[in-house]
């Protein structure tokens, strides 16, 4: 990631945001102990709430085109709103709000980055 920042080769902000967000599926996959010193108990609700919490991540980044509130992905997350809202900025350190913004734009970006496309194109895949 720092070579490829380094470089600043063409693309080289796309291919940092992918190795961040490669960093963050880690993180969430397996290091769920170091994320927070309360996880450390594996309890079974825990366990669901997590693997929903994943899926909700990459339900997220696999469609830009998505349209979700925070009370529908806590719901998702089989955690209230404030629960959710609280445990979503621990871990990602950005509010739910926020975070589908910054995956709506990098999306966007990487459609108008594809030189193969005309930007009516790209707006209309985008749609």
């Amino acid at each position: 990631m720092y070579a490829e920042y380094q470089s600043k080769a063409f693309g080289f902000k796309l291919a940092v945001t992918s190795s961040i967000f490669k960093l963050i599926r880690w993180l969430l996959r397996y290091q769920r102990t170091r994320l927070s010193p309360t996880c450390t108990e594996d309890s079974g609700e825990d366990t669901k709430k997590m693997a929903a919490f994943r899926q909700l991540l990459v339900t997220i980044n696999e469609d830009s085109a998505l349209t979700i509130t925070a009370e529908e992905a806590a719901k998702l997350c089989l955690m209230s709103y404030s629960g959710f809202a609280s445990f979503f900025k621990g871990v990602m350190h950005t509010s739910f709000s926020q975070y589908v913004l910054f995956i709506k734009i990098r999306r966007a970006e990487q459609l108008l980055l594809d030189p193969k496309k005309s930007i009516t194109q790209t707006v209309a895949s985008y749609l």
